[in-house]
Formats: structure tokens, C-alpha cells, sequence
């Protein structure tokens, strides 16, 4: 798993347990990694990762195509 599908999958499951919408204002995101140490991503950083988060399927929208 590379950094950025870890990220990918930590904003994931916070949009699938937050009330609120999920923006660069209302959650934190830190990492340690080997170059960098420990690091608090800036929200700027954030908003890049949302931007590129990879679109999900409604629930059940993958089981509807296969079936044609």
C-alpha cells in the first residue's frame, strides 16, 4: 500500500462515519515516514488529497451493471 492509498482509505472511512461533510477545515491528518519524521499535512495538502480521492459507486451500483 503506497502513502497515498493509505491516505485515500483513512479519508474514506472519516466520510463514512462523519456528520459533517469532509473538508480541509474539520479533520487533521498526520503521518511519520521515513524522509519527513513525524508531520501534520497542511490544509492546503488536505484539499489536494480529498480533490483526488478516487469517485466511489452507490452501494449495489457495481452489483446492477454486472448483472446485464
Amino acid at each position: 500500500m503506497t502513502l497515498r492509498e493509505a491516505h485515500h482509505l483513512i479519508l474514506k472511512v472519516l466520510k463514512q462515519v462523519m456528520e459533517e461533510k469532509l473538508d480541509h477545515h474539520n479533520i487533521q491528518l498526520a503521518q511519520v515516514t521515513k524522509e519527513d519524521g513525524f508531520k501534520i499535512l497542511t490544509e492546503e495538502e488536505l484539499q489536494v488529497l480529498i480533490d483526488s480521492m478516487p469517485a466511489t459507486a452507490a452501494p449495489g451500483a457495481a452489483a446492477a451493471s454486472s448483472s446485464t
